[in-house]
């Protein structure tokens, strides 16, 4: 019989871009578990050596959690192969995925007391999971078991943010686009907020049958998740209670602030809905919006000479609703006026962005081509900036000879620590009294950050305890169309020697930008390694895209 460690397995349940699933059998204490393989072909030994170190955590911190909503984590190995596995509860039934799939199939949807009772659940074990710090990253249907007793449990915690990080280097697509948040694809800050928004796509799912961002393309998808609203739930099925819409329009703001404060809310209001009383929420501040037919954004190239594509609406007529706001009477005044579905011979109203393009060819033609000019000219800049950049580290022998030309920024030189500084944070002595620490073997991390910021902070921390703070100043240079701002920062940091995870945190531009990314990494004494620090590798678009990337030089 086929083995994994010390388990025995007995079929394999599925497998996909991540891994694979087996129903496998304990012999210590003869109990059948699951068993999650993580498949990490692809990745250089530094970057499995960073993944494995996160994967560790975030499953530890995942294990740490006993909830009857979570999936129980029992242990966590490696395989004669190298490839880390998790062993799981064995949950006897199945997927939200299958049941609402098999329902709609049959032309049914499910019984709406049972999917608020499901919905109840998993709002509920995501609120447990919340308040411990634990984000998921990656609710969808497919990751929610529901067992013969109406017993529904969140599988896969902790693993998404892992792999999602790590593994989508090799150029696999992870997760559910259609279930993922705006923040998880313009790449702004991920909290308990983005498992909101998922679990709301997930129930106007589960209440409707439709998706409420379908398409067949990533890039329809994620544009409508960014930028356009679904239709009412009831205009999928009239008999859904209305405040429903309210409640899902809530979990589905663009705005991360303006969505529920917590699960908890959620599940109160949910419960409100399942025994016909009043809820908690209130409608959203309402302004004019699209609501965009599923099918109808396509992909077009952005211009000559650029990489990539761009969302924008084809030329057939979009489905199109004002949604307005009521009077400033009071805040129990506000109404909403949903949109209906559209009526053949109906005459569409003509409010909109996508509607004044539509009435204005030309207008949308001169704004497809200034933009295409943007994104060009963006391209040119950066590439301009990096070329200045790499004259003003190469020594030269002459002087300028073109007054015109920006002095290049001077990348201050390394500090070294001071000695009269101080032991850093991680050599403090934890005993009493003034007895002699023991020596500690030492090794140099030496910070390299180029960055696109005015202004912001950098903070380092090893193995979860802050490192280094620095500044972030930038020369801000008008070079005609923009102002491009560009600087470096460099610090050699003592540490210990051994294994340890940093984790880098930036803040920038009064609080617009926030990032954070992690990497884990090795040290012998008397060694010295470089942390290289980047905004926007490989985007083509180095000076405008602000993707945070770590790496070791």
């Amino acid at each position: 019989m086929e083995r994994i460690g010390r388990y025995e397995l007995l079929l394999e349940l599925g497998r996909g871009a991540m891994g694979a699933v087996y129903q496998a059998r304990d012999p210590q204490i003869d109990r059948i578990v699951a068993i999650k393989v993580i498949l990490t072909q692809g990745l250089s030994p530094k970057e499995l050596e960073g993944f494995k170190q996160r994967f560790y955590r975030e499953a530890r911190a995942a294990g740490k959690m006993s909830h009857p909503g979570i999936v129980t984590i029992h242990d966590i190995a490696e395989d004669d192969s190298g490839h880390p596995y998790l062993v799981m509860e064995f949950v006897e039934g199945a997927t939200l995925e299958d049941m609402v799939e098999s329902k709609k199939s049959a032309g049914e949807q499910m019984p709406l007391v049972q999917a608020l009772d499901i919905g109840t659940q998993v709002a509920g074990a995501l609120d447990y999971a919340h308040r411990r710090g634990v984000v998921h990253r990656d609710v969808k249907p497919a990751n929610i078991l529901v067992t013969a007793d109406g017993i529904a449990k969140i599988a896969d915690f902790g693993i998404a943010k892992v792999t999602g990080v790590s593994l989508t280097q090799t150029g696999s697509f992870l997760g559910t686009p259609a279930f993922m948040s705006p923040e998880q694809f313009s790449g702004g800050a991920i909290d308990a907020r983005s498992d909101l928004f998922s679990l709301g796509a997930m129930l106007y799912w589960m209440f409707t049958g439709e998706r409420p961002f379908g398409g067949d393309t990533l890039t329809t998808v994620s544009f409508k998740i960014v930028f356009a609203y679904p239709p009412p739930a009831t205009q999928w099925n009239p008999a859904l209670p209305a405040d429903l819409n309210t409640v899902l329009m809530r979990c589905l703001a663009k705005n991360p602030e303006e969505r529920y404060a917590s699960c908890r809310n959620l599940a109160a209001d949910l419960e409100a809905i399942k025994h016909g009383k009043p809820i908690t929420a209130t409608p959203l501040p309402l302004q004019e919006a699209t609501i965009v037919n599923p099918n109808l954004v396509t992909a077009v190239p952005i211009g000559a000479g650029v990489t990539g594509t761009m969302a924008v609406p084809p030329p057939a007529a979009p489905v199109t609703a004002t949604v307005a706001t009521a009077p400033p009477v009071s805040p129990t005044a506000v109404t909403t006026r949903m949109p209906r579905p559209e009526r053949e011979g109906e005459r569409k109203p003509r409010g909109g962005l996508f509607a004044f393009l539509r009435r204005h060819p030309i207008a949308a033609t001169l704004a497809l081509l200034l933009l295409a000019a943007l994104v060009a000219g963006g391209m040119w800049l950066r590439s301009e900036v990096n070329s200045r950049a790499e004259e003003s580290k190469e020594p030269s022998s002459q002087p300028a000879q073109r007054a015109s030309v920006p002095a290049p920024v001077v990348e201050p030189p390394l500090e070294e620590p001071k000695e009269d500084s101080g032991p850093p944070p991680w050599s403090k002595a934890k005993g009493r009294g003034n007895r002699a620490r023991p020596a500690v073997a030492t090794a140099t991390l030496v910070v390299d950050c180029q960055h696109n910021f005015k202004d912001g902070t950098l903070e380092i921390f090893m193995d979860e305890e802050l490192l280094a703070s620095l500044a972030l100043r930038g020369e801000v240079r008008n070079l005609g169309v923009v102002e491009v701002a560009s600087g470096v920062v460099r610090r050699s940091i003592s540490v210990p020697t051994g294994q340890h995870v940093f984790r880098v945190r930036v803040r920038a531009n009064r609080g617009d930008y926030r990032g954070e990314e992690e990497i884990g990494g090795s040290f012998s004494e008397n060694s010295t390694r470089i942390l290289l620090i980047e905004f926007g590798k490989g985007s083509g678009l180095k000076v405008f895209d602000r993707k945070l990337t770590l790496s070791w030089k």
